[in-house]
């Protein structure tokens, strides 16, 4: 069932015929911290995710962003724009650099700045697409620090990485976001909560761990920014190769506090959480993922949709949703 207010934000899109770079270094503290197939109970039972997934589509020559946001928790499902729902309250999910009519959902300006697109030479529709998903991406991580769950799983750096930089108004926004995104994990760190980037499809050739065929844990890498970050590869050392699972980042404060045995013990839960569930990454995440996905494809085919009926070419960019 596609509610009303959906349909007005699709319909409005259609018919409109900084430099946060931040410095990464692996410190010379780095260790080789061999993982433990744990428990990890009560890391669901205690542990809420969040997802964004975004696309982009051509309408009528007009490019336009999509974003969709999921959060899941043991307590229950929250998704963003909600289905069925005319109450669309967030920010917005669809980026166009043109609009029929100004709805909530949707937008013509840069979420943060609130500058046009059309005023930025610059633009291009994966910055467009961009603004969007990190609009939703702060959003779903204010609503899941408002949950009584201890840790907060997050799809992605803790801070926006520096392949989002660009040139014209999107450095400035790009600034924006990384400060705001900062400022909530820093708090969540002061209130006691553990705040967890988890970042598929890693590349990192240089780990140099020997082929112990354990699963083990390398860093910290530590990114300075906004807050400093320290950032572990859960690998698969084998004799000629090393399978790179994911990067798990932690804020430092969180590091501090939990201690050695303390980190060893979450990255170890965050291994066995995905692994003997035969998936990447751990289970609230992985639904996460597939529930952004497929929200995302249902609006990609509501404007296409709503495209023919009018008339219009909808092309989409090619790709994969993020």
């Amino acid at each position: 069932m596609v509610n009303e207010a959906l349909i007005k934000v699709v319909e409005s899109v259609v018919s409109a015929e900084g430099r946060a770079v931040a410095r990464r270094r692996l410190t010379s503290s780095a260790e080789y911290i061999e993982l433990e197939t744990t428990g990890f109970a009560d890391l669901l039972a205690s542990s809420v995710s969040v997802d964004v997934a975004s696309a982009s589509i051509f309408v009528g020559g007009n490019p336009v962003g999509v974003a969709a946001l999921a959060v899941v928790s043991s307590g229950g499902l929250y998704t963003y724009p909600t289905v069925p729902s005319e109450n669309l309250s967030g920010p917005p999910f669809l980026s166009s650099l043109y609009l029929g009519e100004e709805v909530p959902g949707a937008t013509y300006r840069y979420v943060e700045l609130g500058i046009p697109y059309v005023d930025d030479p610059y633009v291009d529709v994966g910055i467009m697409e961009s603004d969007v998903r990190l609009a939703l991406e702060l959003y779903g991580l204010e609503l899941a620090l408002r949950t009584p769950y201890s840790y907060v799983v997050v799809d992605g750096p803790l801070l926006p990485s520096a392949r989002y930089v660009g040139s014209g108004y999107w450095s400035d926004e790009l600034a924006l976001y990384a400060r705001r995104r900062a400022e909530l994990v820093s708090r969540a760190a002061a209130e006691g909560k553990v705040v967890v980037g988890v970042v598929k499809r890693v590349r990192a050739e240089t780990l140099g761990v020997a082929g112990t065929g354990r699963a083990v844990a390398v860093g910290p890498e530590v990114t300075r920014g906004g807050i400093d970050v320290y950032s572990y590869y859960i690998a698969l050392p084998h004799e000629s190769s090393t399978y790179v699972l994911a990067k798990v980042e932690l804020p430092k404060a969180v590091v501090e506090s939990l201690g050695s045995r303390g980190v060893r013990e979450l990255l170890s839960k965050l291994y066995t959480a995905s692994s003997s569930l035969g998936i990447p990454v751990p289970y609230g995440l992985y639904t996460a993922d597939k529930i952004s996905k497929s929200l995302v494809k249902r609006i990609l085919e509501l404007i296409e949709l709503t495209a023919r009926s009018r008339g219009l070419l909808a092309v989409f960019s090619g790709g994969t949703y993020e």
